[in-house]
């Protein structure tokens, strides 16, 4: 499968702390950025409930799920956290969501997909 780099949004209008979902093709990624500036991305389902992880919250660089409280590394995407549902005794490090290169210049964000 080929890639591409596509511009996505000005990092001017991506607000600290936050992220938003970039759809391509079948499927929706979830492209944030830290306080510290930082600008990632991740899928943007949980795949322990479903959830869109971009309706979540941005913790330093982990994402964390709205509907149960799971978190993701963003540089990763490995599980950190497993929420209100897994007992941290078992917490699944392997359990994770795919991440996707993201790069800034010039002020303006660009996104590496597969098409």
């Amino acid at each position: 499968m080929m890639s591409r780099t596509v511009f996505i949004r000005n990092l001017a209008d991506l607000p600290k702390g936050m992220g938003f979902k970039v759809i391509n093709g079948d499927e929706t990624i979830d492209v944030i950025r830290t306080d510290d500036n930082q600008v990632l991305a991740i899928g943007n389902v949980c795949p322990g409930c479903g959830f869109p992880l971009s309706d979540g919250w941005v913790c330093g660089t982990d994402v964390v799920c709205a509907k149960r409280n799971e978190r993701f590394n963003a540089t990763t995407g490995v599980m950190t956290d497993g929420g209100i549902n897994v007992d941290p005794q078992i917490l699944d490090k392997h359990l994770r969501v795919p991440t996707y290169p993201v790069k800034v210049e010039d002020g303006k964000v660009y996104l590496t997909v597969k098409h």
